[in-house]
C-alpha cells in the first residue's frame, strides 16, 4: 500500500471520527436543551394505584408492532398536533378506554381525531385511557365538568368494562380517586414507566434522543418496505380467517366460569353509568352511549349475553339521549368484505384500525347533523 493511499485512509478515518464526535455532541446538546420529552417513554404517570396521562407531553407508544405519537394537552388528554380548542366553542367529551383513546393509531386516524378535523366549530375532549372502566369515567367527567361544561358526553362502553368495573377498579378510601383492585395489574397494556438496568442505560436514554429518533424512523421505513415486498396479498387475506377468541369476548357466546358473577358485573356497570347520568340534572348535558362489537362477537354471536341490547336497555335506564350501536355498520362491513378482519381491525386484534375508526366516525357524525 502506497504512502499516498495510507494518507487518504487516515484522512477519511479522521474525518469520520470527527463527524461522529460532532454528531454525538450535537445529540447531547439536543437531548438536554432542546428536546423537552423522551419520545420513547410513554406519557403515562402513576399516582399510587391510579394511572393517567402527563400534561403537555409528547412521546411514542407501541402497540401490536405499530409505533405512534402521543401528544397531550394541559389537562393530560390526548390531542392532535394542531389542537386549537377555543373558549367560545361548544365542548364535547368522549369517554372510554383503549378504543376511544385510539390505541395503535396516530390521533388523526382515530374517530375523535377525524371528528376534530371535520367539525372545527366544536371542542372535542378525549378523557379515555386503556383499561379504564365506568368508575374512572365518572371520576374523569367529574374532574373536568365544572371547568369545561360539556354540552354532550359520549361514552363508548367496551366489553372489558363489564369485567373491569367489578374486578379491576374501586374508589380509594383515602383520597376518592380510582384505585386498582389487583396490584398485579398496575402495569397496563402499555408500559407505565421505564426501568433501566444500569447507569449506562440511564446516560444513553438521557443524552442520545436524537440518535434514537433517527434509528426509529429508519427502522420503521425498512419494516414498511419489508411488509410491502415480502407479505403477499394471499397471506394478508388468510389473516381474516383467524378470529381470535378472548376471555372477555367469550362472554357473549360462552357461559362464564362459576367464579364470575354475570349479574353482579351487569349491576355494577349499570349503577355507575346511572351515576354518571345523574350528573345531567346539575350540569345540563346530553348523554350518548356507544356500543362497539368485537370481531369474535361478529363471528360467533351473542347467544349467551346480548351485549348490544344490554347497552340499549342501559340507555333507557340512564335516560341517555341516544344509544349509538356500531353493530349494524360492522356487521354490514363483515358481510361485504372477505378480508373484513384485516381491513377493519389491528392485526387480528379487537381494536379497530384506521378503517374501523372511520366506520365509527361515520355513525357518530350523524348526531351532528340532527
Amino acid at each position: 500500500m502506497t504512502i499516498k493511499i495510507k494518507k487518504k485512509i487516515s484522512i477519511i478515518s479522521l474525518s469520520a471520527a470527527i463527524t461522529l464526535i460532532l454528531f454525538f455532541i450535537t445529540d447531547i446538546f439536543f437531548s438536554n436543551f432542546i428536546s423537552k420529552n423522551d419520545y420513547f417513554a410513554a406519557c403515562y404517570q402513576r399516582d399510587e394505584d391510579f394511572y393517567f396521562l402527563k400534561s403537555n407531553c409528547e412521546a411514542y407508544e407501541k402497540y401490536a408492532s405499530n409505533n405512534y405519537k402521543i401528544i397531550t394537552n394541559n389537562f393530560g388528554m390526548r390531542v392532535s398536533e394542531k389542537n386549537t380548542n377555543n373558549k367560545n366553542k361548544k365542548n364535547y367529551f368522549f369517554v372510554g378506554d383503549s378504543q376511544v383513546y385510539g390505541i395503535g393509531l396516530e390521533y388523526k386516524d382515530t374517530f375523535v381525531g377525524i371528528l376534530e378535523k371535520n367539525y372545527e366549530e366544536y371542542n372535542f375532549y378525549n378523557l379515555a385511557l386503556p383499561s379504564y372502566s365506568p368508575t374512572v369515567y365518572y371520576y374523569k367527567i367529574n374532574k373536568f365538568i365544572e371547568l369545561l361544561k360539556p354540552e354532550k358526553i359520549f361514552i363508548l362502553i367496551d366489553l372489558t368494562d363489564i369485567y373491569d368495573e367489578t374486578y379491576r377498579w374501586k374508589i380509594s378510601n383515602t383520597n376518592g380517586t380510582p384505585s386498582l383492585i389487583d396490584k398485579k395489574k398496575k402495569n397496563n397494556e402499555i408500559s407505565l414507566d421505564k426501568t433501566f438496568s444500569s447507569k449506562i442505560d440511564k446516560f444513553k436514554d438521557k443524552n442520545f434522543k436524537g440518535t434514537k429518533i433517527i434509528s426509529f424512523h429508519l427502522r420503521e421505513f425498512f419494516r414498511a418496505l419489508k411488509r410491502k415486498i415480502f407479505v403477499s396479498k394471499k397471506e394478508k387475506i388468510n389473516l381474516q380467517k383467524k378470529v381470535q377468541k378472548t376471555e372477555v369476548g367469550k362472554i357473549t357466546y360462552q357461559k362464564l366460569p362459576i367464579d364470575r358473577d354475570i349479574n353482579l358485573m351487569k349491576l355494577n356497570l349499570e349503577n355507575k353509568i346511572i351515576e354518571i347520568s345523574n350528573l345531567k340534572e346539575k350540569h345540563n348535558f346530553d348523554l350518548y352511549l356507544i356500543t362497539l362489537p368485537y370481531p369474535e362477537t361478529l363471528e360467533y354471536g351473542q347467544n349467551e349475553f346480548d351485549w348490544e341490547n344490554f347497552i340499549f336497555d342501559l340507555c333507557k335506564k340512564s335516560s341517555c339521549k341516544k344509544h349509538i350501536s356500531l353493530f349494524p355498520v360492522f356487521s354490514k362491513a363483515k358481510t361485504k368484505e372477505d378480508n373484513w378482519l384485516n381491513k377493519y381491525f389491528i392485526n387480528n386484534d379487537f381494536h379497530p384500525n384506521k378503517n374501523g375508526h372511520y366506520l365509527i366516525y361515520n355513525e357518530i357524525k350523524k348526531i351532528f347533523k340532527n
